[in-house]
């Protein structure tokens, strides 16, 4: 066969699939057909949600979940890109983890959510990274896909694989632990789950070297290049390795002084040496200069090095020049960027941003051709959950990730045996309440019912105030419980103005310390 005849045999093969090592095909020539019959207007649309929210009124309550000009209204409105029928590629869908996926963020979202906003809840990941177990975890990330595919959710925000190397993080319970090895191995394990039949993406964050909370959107996490290889890298590189993760959100903080988001060297080390070869997303208003320079968040923010730095420290078109594919969730920079570009001349810096839209823009088609995103949107009727299986799946994390660290002969305890329960055990605490918190639809259990549960409610007394006869009660019982324990508005997503934040301090409560020692 002549020389030119082969070579024209193999384009054409290439030009049909394509896949990067441990990626799955993609039907490479409807890519770039449907990439060339574009407008740069609906390019765009594809990279962010074109709600009509100017940055000068991004206040978290002035810029609602509501819509300001979307289509969609409640939380969808910041979590739903458009889809474009016009040449049947759909949205992208996306919901919060890595609980599950949410259907109540702030604002309820709309069908096939249920009206009350639940849906089914995992125990927290610093939980399940206590089973030591990365098949019951690779399972709940096939139940997380399952219940995507229901809620017709194409990106489900999960898993968390940042590292713990601070113990006051307010986000530690989303982790997996201290150990990159370990935290690159059980979030392999979930991506391989919810990825396992190609019908919904997963997503590692947050890259990189997220773990401090109250001033994430403009800390910098300062280190040299072989932390930043050996330590930090370490569990991105196995996660990409062993699971090919088809999308990747980056942090809020900073790297060596340089946002990941709008610097090209750190998109490079993701894409060039680990191997990832899907897209890349913002986390939510990462890249608004309000933000990271500190100002809407008021005397929150005047720690930020550029809270007093005038607007436009930010290049309109560093995110498409640094390869981050979607802009999360409305547009800001790449509006900007885009708007340059459609007036640029040949001899304009700007006009590099057309060749970056391009590059972004085929990236974020070749994940949707990878997991069935070409063809019609679908008619959602609200869901109904199989709760008993799914709480089936939780309880067994659950039983074998809680921790047992003395037992001199107290446990097991005898059927009968009168028990008394200190603290708060009536309190159902759901965890962190930020954007991975998840309502949840099945059947869930205080520390006082389970106990009543077990033993028997004529067994179990909850000694809430001192009397003679709750102290009698106390004396004479077998088995005393102390339920104590921290909330949401003191551990987990900082929320301005009083929700989460870092642990100020490692400590229980004084007054739950009191009720031990007392």
């Amino acid at each position: 066969m002549p020389l030119h005849s082969a070579s024209a045999i193999l384009a054409a093969v290439l030009s049909c699939s394509r896949a990067a090592p441990g990626y799955p095909e993609s039907d490479e020539a409807k890519v770039q057909e449907t990439l060339r019959e574009m407008t740069t207007e609906e390019k765009f649309l594809q990279t962010c949600i074109d709600a009509g929210c100017a940055e000068s009124r991004a206040r978290w309550f002035e810029c609602h979940a509501l819509g300001e000009g979307s289509e969609l209204g409640g939380g969808d409105s910041w979590f739903v890109l458009k889809d474009l029928p016009r040449l049947g590629v759909r949205g992208m869908r996306m919901r919060d983890g890595p609980k599950g996926l949410t259907c109540q963020g702030g604002q309820p979202f709309g069908r096939p959510c249920p009206e009350d906003g639940t849906s089914p809840s995992f125990p927290s990941q610093v939980l399940r990274g206590a089973t030591w177990n990365a098949e019951l975890e690779e399972e709940i990330g096939r139940a997380i896909g399952e219940i995507g595919v229901l809620l017709d959710v194409h990106a489900a925000l999960l898993p968390t694989i940042n590292i713990l190397p601070w113990l006051n993080w307010g986000r530690a319970q989303e982790s997996y632990g201290e150990d990159p090895f370990f935290s690159g191995k059980m979030g392999a394990a979930v991506v391989r789950g919810v990825q396992h039949d190609q019908k919904v993406m997963a997503t590692a964050k947050h890259f990189l070297a997220n773990n401090i909370e109250n001033t994430r959107w403009w800390v910098s996490a300062e280190m040299d290049e072989q932390t930043l290889h050996d330590v930090y890298l370490r569990a991105w590189a196995l996660v990409v390795r062993e699971s090919a993760p088809e999308l990747v959100m980056t942090s809020y903080n900073r790297v060596q002084g340089r946002w990941p988001f709008a610097d090209p060297k750190f998109i490079s080390i993701l894409r060039d040496q680990l191997g990832f070869d899907g897209s890349i997303m913002t986390d939510w208003f990462a890249s608004w200069e309000g933000i990271t320079s500190g100002r809407i968040l008021f005397h929150e923010g005047t720690s930020s090095p550029y809270f007093f730095t005038p607007p436009g420290y930010m290049k309109s078109n560093s995110l498409y020049g640094a390869g981050v594919d979607m802009e999360m969730p409305l547009c800001n920079k790449n509006r900007d960027a885009v708007s340059e570009a459609q007036m640029c001349s040949d001899a304009q810096e700007s006009c590099a941003t057309k060749r970056y839209l391009d590059a972004a823009v085929e990236r974020i088609l070749r994940s949707k051709s990878r997991y069935g995103l070409f063809g019609p949107s679908r008619n959602h009727s609200l869901v109904s959950w199989d709760n008993e299986k799914f709480d089936r799946l939780s309880l067994r994390a659950a039983q074998e990730g809680m921790v047992l660290l003395k037992n001199h002969g107290l446990l097991p305890q005898a059927p009968g045996v009168r028990v008394a329960v200190l603290g708060t055990p009536e309190t159902l605490e759901l965890g962190d309440h930020g954007s991975s918190a998840v309502k949840p639809s099945g059947r869930h259990v205080t520390v006082l019912q389970g106990l009543q549960d077990k033993f028997g409610a004529e067994n179990v007394r909850h000694i809430a105030e001192e009397s003679s006869e709750n102290t009698a009660y106390l004396t004479s019982a077998g088995l005393v419980v102390i339920d104590v324990g921290l909330d949401h508005l003191f551990e987990g997503e900082f929320i301005p103005p009083e929700t989460g934040g870092d642990r100020k301090y490692l400590t229980l409560h004084a007054w739950q310390e009191a009720v031990i020692h007392k």
